[in-house]
C-alpha cells in the first residue's frame, strides 16, 4: 500500500515538475512578445525622430544654400526620408 502511494505521489512530482516548466516556457514567451512590442514602438519612436530632423535639415540647407549643391541635398535628404519610411 505504502509503495502505491509512493509511487502515485512520485508521479505527481513529475507532473508538478513538467507543468512548472510549461508555465516557464509561457512566461518567457510573453516575455518575449512584451519585448518585442515595446522595440516596435521605440523603433517608430525613432524613425518619426529622424524624419523630423530630416525635414527641418532640408528646410534650413534649402534656404541657406543655392544652386546645385543645395539641390543635391535636398534630394539626399528627401531619399533618406524615404528610407526611413521602408525601415
Amino acid at each position: 500500500m505504502l509503495d502505491v502511494l509512493e509511487k502515485a505521489l512520485k508521479e505527481l512530482q513529475k507532473k508538478l515538475e513538467k507543468l512548472s516548466v510549461m508555465q516557464l516556457a509561457v512566461d518567457t514567451n510573453n516575455a518575449k512578445t512584451e519585448s518585442k512590442k515595446r522595440v516596435k514602438q521605440q523603433v517608430a519612436a525613432e524613425k518619426e525622430t529622424t524624419k523630423t530632423v530630416l525635414s527641418s535639415a532640408k528646410r534650413n540647407l534649402g534656404n541657406a544654400i543655392q544652386g546645385k549643391f543645395g539641390k543635391k541635398i535636398n534630394e539626399v535628404l528627401e531619399k533618406q526620408a524615404k528610407l526611413i519610411d521602408h525601415l
